[in-house]
């Protein structure tokens, strides 16, 4: 009897066991399994939830992205340029042909009649000659020429006409961490990504030390580029141009020139905002031993610290003077999120600003000219 009662329990654990391990490796078939079929109910898979969205998503985020990149090479090449110097004519056909050696770097189609985008680091020199070969082997002489000192972004143009244009992309189309397009010199494809926004080259303590007449906040690449680079378009997957290669292969964000085209198509120049001072951002620094010490610490690393003024500057005239901390202009608060440079690319010359100053702990409102 009591052999039986061993035997009893010794079934119902068996059973127990095999119960939980069919029921262990049934939801592992119910998870890895792409359809569910039972005996006389056919196929459940309607009636249960879709364990095949996230990855059927991902897939299909994979081949859009493939499709988007090839697409977007086919086009955009068209609106890529090659920059060489002016060949003079010759009879002998070779002499004419331009080799790959011989191109200087790249440049961007701005309007559909002739308006190229480049830098100086491909136009250095503006007592020569060049030439703007387009995707389709037609060779252009650039008839005229115009740079901006403080970006060192350089305007050409050409005479054509029905020439494919870039997508300028604004502020907002540029964002830490998106994947890029980038065409070399020869047109061969490179893959990045944006890792670092307002990037400014720190290697010593006076690079702290900043111009209002000097550009400083460049995009940084999670790879070095090299030569073949210059005046190279970073694009967006949504075709958007961000930005310009230039000198040292410094990356130039495109809201730092796109304002300036208006001004290139009707004016034929570039007119910039003097301020006449040099700054410390102080999001960028720590309190200790700056000018007054109990000041910056006040200003809790926001606005900019006045570090020197240019003799008869706008900013001398207005009543600025050496360790003010411009706080705002015009009721922007200048921070980490929107940088004092940022702010004065909404301003040309002669507009009127009204800036909040710190003075030794007091705030006050100073006005100034451009």
């Amino acid at each position: 009897m009591k052999s039986q009662k061993i035997n009893i329990i010794l079934i119902i654990i068996i059973s127990i066991f095999s119960g939980l391990l069919a029921g262990f490796f049934g939801c592992l078939l119910f998870l890895i399994s792409k359809t569910i079929n039972i005996p006389f109910a056919g196929n459940l898979e309607k009636y249960l939830p879709k364990r095949e969205i996230t990855i059927k998503t991902q897939e299909k985020i994979t081949v859009n992205r493939d499709v988007l990149i090839e697409e977007s090479v086919n086009e955009l090449k068209k609106e890529i340029v090659k920059i060489v110097f002016t060949k003079k004519k010759s009879e002998k056909v070779t002499d004419n042909i331009y080799l790959e050696k011989e191109i200087l770097g790249s440049g961007f189609i701005l309007t559909n009649d002739g308006w190229i985008i480049s830098t100086e680091a491909v136009i250095s020199n503006f007592q020569k000659d060049y030439s703007i070969l387009t995707e389709d082997n037609k060779l252009y002489p650039v008839e005229k020429i115009i740079k901006d000192d403080f970006t060192g972004v350089v305007f050409l143009k050409i005479s054509a006409s029905d020439l494919a244009v870039v997508n300028l992309s604004d502020k907002e189309g540029i964002t830490s961490g998106q994947e890029i397009l980038i065409f070399d010199k020869n047109a061969n494809l490179f893959i990045s990504f944006l890792s670092k926004l307002k990037y400014c080259p720190l290697k010593e303590k006076t690079d702290l030390i900043r111009s209002a007449e000097k550009f400083c906040e460049f995009l940084l690449l999670d790879k070095e580029l090299d030569d073949n680079f210059y005046g190279s378009a970073l694009i967006n997957l949504s075709k958007g141009f961000i930005g310009i290669v230039g000198k040292d292969n410094q990356i130039i964000p495109s809201y730092y020139f796109r304002n300036l085209i208006n001004q290139v198509l009707k004016n034929g120049k570039i007119e910039r905002p003097y301020l006449g001072i040099d700054y410390i951002d102080l999001s960028f620094v720590t309190s200790v031993g700056l000018g007054d010490a109990g000041q910056v610490a006040f200003a809790n690393g926001k606005g900019v610290l006045v570090y020197q003024l240019a003799k008869d500057s706008p900013a001398i005239k207005a009543g600025l003077e050496k360790d003010d901390i411009i706080l705002k202009i015009n009721n922007d608060a200048v921070n980490h999120k929107i940088s004092f440079q940022e702010l004065m690319q909404d301003y040309k010359k002669g507009d009127i600003l009204e800036l909040s100053v710190l003075r030794l702990g007091k705030e006050m409102i100073i006005e100034l000219k451009l």
